[in-house]
C-alpha cells in the first residue's frame, strides 16, 4: 500500500465523517485541481484500499477510495470516490487488571467455539446463526421452547428445546453447559422476563459472554434510549447480569436493519413501495447509521472469532476481552432520508415525478406516536421509534460521534444499491410486517 497524498494532519471532527466531505491536497503538484468533486479526492495508486490518515485519542481515520479513475496527463494519479470513517481502537479498561491467556488454568481454550442462540428462527436470529456457522468455527446450538413452531432449517445447527417460560431452569442450564458465548434474539413482544431467566440460566451454566438482545439503538445514548422506551430494558439487562457476576454483556449498536426499514412502510424510513409514496421527515437530510441484517451477522461472527484473552503482556491484539461490558458499534450506511430516495430511484429506474412526496414533522409524528403508544395502542410503537431516529443531532448518527468497529472487525464495504434492490422487493412483496 503506497502513502497517501494527503499529508496535513486530521483532527477528529464530525466533519470528516460526511461522505461527500473530501480532504483537502496539499501536495503542490495536484493543489491546482481543487476545489474537487464533493465525495471524490486525489489520490495515488490508492484504488480499492483502507488508507490509515491519522490516529489520535483512540480513534482511527480511516479512506476507502473506489470507483478511481486516472487523471489525463498526470502519471499515476486517480480520482476516486471516497468512504471515509472514524474507527475506534480498543483499548483495555483503565485500572483494571488485564487477563492473559497464559495465566489461565490448564483446559482453558483462547477461543470461542461453543455458542448458543436464543430465537434462531427469528429474523436476526436466523441471520446471526447462519453467519455463525458460514465460518465453520463454532459449534452452535439452537435453544427453543419445547412447544415452539418455528422451522429453522439451517445445515449444521444444533436445535435443543428447553422451557425458558417456567421457573424450573434445569432443562435449560443444561443445554447450556459448556457454551461460551449466549445470544438472545427475542421479539420485543416476548415477555419481560424472558431475558432475566436466560441470564440467570446462563450464570449457573458459567456462560462468559452474553448479547443480551439489544441489536439497534446506541445505548449510550441516555436521550435517545428514554425517548424510544429502551432505557429500562437496557438498564434491566446490565443490571442483571452484573447481579450474577459471572457473564460479560456485549451490546451491539447497528441502528435500525436497512432493508427491513426501508422496505417496511412509511412508519419507518417514510416509504410505501406498493403506492410510490415517500414521506421526508423535515427535510429529509438528517443522516443516521443504518445496518443490513448480513453485516449484522458477520459482526456478530467476527467478534466472536477473535481472541478471547491476549496471549501475553507482549499481545496488543484485538481480543474479545476488549469488548466485555461494552459496545460494539457498526455500520453499512450512513444516510439521509434523501441519499435513500436517490438509491430507490437508481434501483427502479423511477423520477422524483413518479412518487407522491409530502413532509412531516419528526418531532411532531413522534410526539404523536408517544401519546398513542402511552395511550396502549402499541401499533404506534414503530411510528414513534423511528420518527425518534430523524431528529436533527438526535442520536441517529452514533458514527460521527463514536466511531465504529468495522474495520476492527473487518467487515466489508456494502453495495447501496444492492441492498437496497432487496428492500424494494420486500416492500413492494409485503413481506415486512408493518409493526414491531
Amino acid at each position: 500500500m503506497g502513502n497517501p497524498v494527503v499529508t496535513q494532519p486530521f483532527p477528529i471532527t464530525d466533519s470528516l465523517i460526511l461522505l461527500n466531505k473530501a480532504p483537502s491536497i496539499t501536495d503542490p503538484a495536484v493543489n491546482s485541481l481543487n476545489p474537487i468533486t464533493p465525495g471524490r479526492a486525489v489520490v495515488s495508486q490508492l484504488g480499492g484500499t483502507r488508507v490509515v490518515l491519522s490516529r489520535q485519542s483512540g480513534f482511527e481515520l480511516n479512506v476507502i477510495t473506489f470507483n478511481c479513475q486516472a487523471i489525463p496527463g498526470i502519471l499515476n494519479w486517480q480520482t476516486c470516490d471516497l468512504h471515509i470513517s472514524i474507527c475506534r481502537l480498543p483499548s483495555h479498561t483503565a485500572n483494571m487488571a488485564v487477563l492473559l491467556a497464559k495465566d489461565q488454568p490448564a483446559g482453558f481454550t483462547n477461543r470461542i467455539e461453543k455458542v448458543a442462540i436464543v430465537g434462531a428462527g427469528g429474523q436476526i436470529g436466523s441471520v446471526i446463526a447462519s453467519a455463525l456457522l458460514q465460518t465453520g468455527k463454532y459449534a452452535v446450538t439452537a435453544i427453543t421452547r419445547p412447544d415452539s413452531t418455528n422451522k429453522i432449517d439451517l445445515e449444521g445447527l444444533n436445535i435443543v428445546r428447553a422451557d425458558h417460560s417456567g421457573d424450573d431452569d434445569s432443562a435449560l442450564v443444561s443445554a447450556l453447559r459448556g457454551t461460551q458465548a449466549l445470544i438472545i434474539t427475542m421479539a420485543v413482544t416476548a415477555p419481560r422476563d424472558t431475558t432475566a431467566k436466560l441470564i440467570a440460566a446462563a450464570a449457573k451454566a458459567n456462560v462468559k459472554y452474553i448479547f443480551p438482545n439489544w441489536f439497534g439503538h446506541d445505548p449510550a445514548n441516555d436521550s435517545l434510549c428514554n425517548d424510544s422506551f429502551l432505557t429500562q430494558m437496557r438498564d434491566s439487562v446490565r443490571a442483571e447480569i452484573a447481579r450474577h457476576g459471572v457473564s460479560s454483556h456485549i451490546f451491539l449498536a447497528c441502528n435500525f436493519w436497512y432493508e427491513f426499514s426501508l422496505g417496511g412502510g412509511a412508519d419507518r424510513f417514510g416509504f410505501d413501495f406498493q403506492n410510490k409514496s415517500l414521506t421526508l421527515f423535515d427535510d429529509g437530510d438528517v443522516p443516521i447509521n443504518t445496518s443490513t441484517w448480513p453485516q449484522c451477522g458477520r459482526a456478530v461472527a467476527s467478534l466472536l472469532s477473535l481472541k478471547v484473552l491476549p496471549d501475553d503482556e507482549n499481545d496488543k491484539s484485538t481480543t474479545l476481552s476488549h469488548f466485555g461490558d461494552k459496545t460494539v458499534y457498526i455500520s453499512s450506511f450512513r444516510l439521509t432520508q434523501k441519499d435513500m430516495f436517490e438509491a430507490v430511484k437508481r434501483v427502479t429506474g423511477t423520477t422524483d415525478a413518479d412518487w407522491t412526496i409530502t413532509r412531516e414533522s419528526a418531532e411532531q409524528r413522534w410526539k404523536e406516536g408517544m401519546a398513542e403508544v402511552q395511550k396502549g395502542n402499541f401499533a404506534a410503537f414503530t411510528k414513534m421509534l423511528y420518527s425518534r431516529m430523524f431528529f436533527a443531532a438526535g442520536g441517529g448518527d452514533y458514527e460521527s460521534k463514536r466511531g465504529t468497529d468495522n474495520v476492527v472487525l473487518g467487515l466489508p464495504v456494502e453495495d447501496l444499491d444492492e441492498a437496497t434492490k432487496i428492500a424494494v422487493r420486500m416492500g413492494k412483496n409485503g413481506e415486512i410486517t408493518r409493526t414491531h
